[in-house]
Formats: structure tokens, sequence, C-alpha cells
């Protein structure tokens, strides 16, 4: 199944004016984005956004529409993963949506 390429366009979009290196690696049936070897956020087979986020903050994220964790088999698979689909990746909303994933990785140790 294909990933959402319009999404890809406007997330390249958003990144391109990022000052940290960011690689884009075919996974999850998808895309993701990965930095410093840790993957950011990236694009579901479901043209869903799937994003890292701080735990506190993506619970208070759970309150908009079409934002809610990210689910393998129909279970929570791993903490600070959600996605967003639809109303959540309107406007302005999709550059907030990459920013809090990069922040969230830029904070993790580099994989190698």
């Amino acid at each position: 199944m294909a990933y959402d390429v319009k999404l890809e366009k406007r997330i390249d979009q958003v990144i391109s004016s990022w000052d940290v290196e960011v690689v884009k690696k075919m996974m999850f049936g998808g895309l993701g984005y990965l930095i410093g070897g840790n993957m950011a956020f990236g694009i579901h087979h479901n043209g869903e956004l799937i994003v890292r986020i701080d735990d506190m903050k993506g619970k208070e994220l759970l309150k908009q529409p079409e934002f809610h964790y990210f689910e393998m088999g129909g279970k929570k698979s791993m903490k600070n993963w959600y996605m967003a689909g639809g109303l959540a990746l309107e406007n302005d909303n999709l550059s907030r949506l990459l920013t809090l994933g990069r922040d969230f990785v830029l904070n993790l140790p580099p994989k190698k």
C-alpha cells in the first residue's frame, strides 16, 4: 500500500527550513523521517501522520479531533507515539506537530 505523497510534499516543505538533517526511510508500510537515527515522525500507509511527542503534550493533543494513540494490532504500541489525520493535519497544525516530533527526538541520544 502506498503512503500519502501529498502529505510527504507538505512535510518536506515544512522541514526544508530546519537546520537539522532529516533522513527519509521506508518503514511501517509508509515513510519515516529520522533525526540522529531516531524516527521523529512519518506517514503511515493509511495517510495519517505518526509523530513522537512527549506524553504530557500528547495527552493534551488527544483532545483534538482525529488525533489518537498510535496503535498496532488494536493495542497502544509504544510510549510517546501518536497519530494524526484529517482535521489534525490542517493549516499550521502540521508544522506544530512536526516541530514537536523534531524537538522530542533531539533530546534522545543519536543512534549509530
